[in-house]
Formats: C-alpha cells, sequence, structure tokens
C-alpha cells in the first residue's frame, strides 16, 4: 500500500509539474502569434500606398496635347499599374542614363500616380513637392488610383539642388550609400523634385524626380 500511495504522489507532481510547463508553452505560441500578426499589420500598412511618376506619354520630350490620346494612354497605364506590371519608366525608379541615375534634359509634363488601399481610397492625400503643399486636383481617379498632372513649366521652376537631407531618400542601393559614406561617390549631382506624400493615421512616403541638364 505504501508504494502505490508513493507512486501515487509522484504522479500527481509530475502532473502538477508539468501543468505550469504547458502553459509557458502556451504563452509562448500566443506571444509568437502576436508578433507575427504584428508584423503582418506592419507590412500592410507600409503597402497601403505607392507613387509612380511618368512623362507624358512616357516621353521626356512630349508636346502632345492630343486628350483622347493621353486619356487612353493613362487607362493602359492604369491597368498596368493594377496587375502589377509596373512600367519600366518609372522616374522615382532612379536608374535613368543622366549621371547618378539622373533623368537627362528633361522637358515634357510629368504625372504622378497614387496607388491607393481600400484604407487610404476614403481621403484625398497630402502632397508636398519641395516642402511646397501642391493643390491640384486629380485629373483622373479610379476605384484606387489617382493620377495628378504636374506641368513642366511649374516643375521645372521647382527644381533645387541635391542637398545632404535628400542622401538617404534619394540613393537607396546599399553600395552606393556605402560608396558616399566613403567618400568615394559624388551625391551633389543634378536637381531634384522631392515628393511628399501621406495620408491620415499612415506613414508618409517620399520620393524623389531626379534630373540633370547638359549638351
Amino acid at each position: 500500500m505504501n508504494l502505490k500511495l508513493i507512486i501515487l504522489g509522484l504522479i500527481l507532481i509530475v502532473s502538477c509539474k508539468s501543468n505550469p510547463d504547458i502553459n509557458i508553452d502556451d504563452k509562448e505560441e500566443k506571444s509568437i502569434e502576436e508578433h507575427n500578426k504584428e508584423e503582418k499589420v506592419t507590412k500592410e500598412n507600409s503597402k497601403e500606398f505607392e507613387a509612380f511618376c511618368f512623362y507624358q506619354l512616357d516621353d521626356k520630350y512630349s508636346n502632345e496635347n492630343d486628350s483622347p490620346k493621353i486619356k487612353e494612354w493613362i487607362k493602359k497605364e492604369s491597368e498596368s499599374i493594377k496587375t502589377g506590371k509596373h512600367n519600366s519608366n518609372n522616374l522615382f525608379d532612379h536608374d535613368a542614363g543622366g549621371p547618378n541615375g539622373t533623368e537627362w534634359n528633361a522637358g515634357a509634363h510629368i504625372y504622378l500616380v497614387i496607388q491607393q488601399s481600400s484604407v487610404a481610397v476614403t481621403e484625398n492625400p497630402k502632397i508636398w513637392i519641395n516642402e511646397k503643399p501642391f493643390y491640384d486636383k486629380s485629373i483622373y481617379q479610379s476605384e484606387d488610383l489617382k493620377w495628378f498632372l504636374i506641368r513642366k513649366e511649374y516643375w521645372y521652376n521647382e527644381l533645387r539642388d541635391v542637398n545632404s537631407a535628400d542622401i538617404k531618400d534619394l540613393y537607396l542601393d546599399p553600395e552606393i550609400r556605402h560608396a558616399i559614406k566613403n567618400e568615394e561617390y559624388q551625391p551633389y549631382v543634378g536637381q531634384v523634385l522631392r515628393f511628399d506624400i501621406s495620408y491620415k493615421n499612415l506613414p508618409r512616403i517620399t520620393k524623389y524626380f531626379h534630373v540633370a541638364y547638359g549638351e
């Protein structure tokens, strides 16, 4: 009898000790789940809206005034953006043929395109160009896209030289950033339009149109 009681007692002790372990495991699983949810929300928030920039008709020398032709181009580009087939001529990609990836001798109207999520679509974005508010209304919009015309007469007069505050968001390539830090790369080339775009309760995004002129 004594042996049986001892065995039962040991079973009870082991059982009591094992329960906290199970609880700890549960807590750890819940903690991991919560962390994953937070990470997922962060990633989703970072994709609440995106911005693109194009020359009119994808031509840096365009002087086109044919409204139906331009509307057809906007419609076509909008479909490409919605399906994820982003135009390789996005000026925010910063990989053109000028020095430091600048656009070279540009002279056309440009279009700012903002792709919105269902969260952001209920309000209008706030836009700043070189820290000046841009108030023009969108010229075209669909369920999740807004197109803004920025005339060449306007943007050309707003260009400014690159400064130290631009480096972080202008040069995103880690190798170039490293070269700049080691003074092996001259970052102060060309001129820029800095676009700051925001929606209420969403992180602001910053994009650059980087251009240079010469013979």
